[in-house]
């Protein structure tokens, strides 16, 4: 099951939800809501590594194996 169904995964476990785009733009509390989240979870974020699945990927990519990725 993906994170999304109902009962299963991170949004039955909490309420919260991603931000949606048309709440981004209407309401400037919103944006500074995103903002501040977003600047304390950088340090976290941005300290995650590749791993070994991610250079698999990569070397299917430049070899010319995968063409497309989706993800949800």
């Amino acid at each position: 099951p993906d994170y999304r169904s109902q009962g299963v995964g991170l949004y039955a476990r909490t309420d919260r939800r991603p931000m949606q785009h048309a709440e981004f733009i209407r309401s400037a509390k919103s944006r500074q809501r995103y903002w501040a989240r977003n600047f304390v979870g950088w340090p976290q974020f941005s300290s995650h590594q590749p791993n070994s699945a991610h250079w698999a990927l990569r070397r299917w990519e430049q070899r010319g194996v995968l063409h497309w990725l989706v993800t949800q």
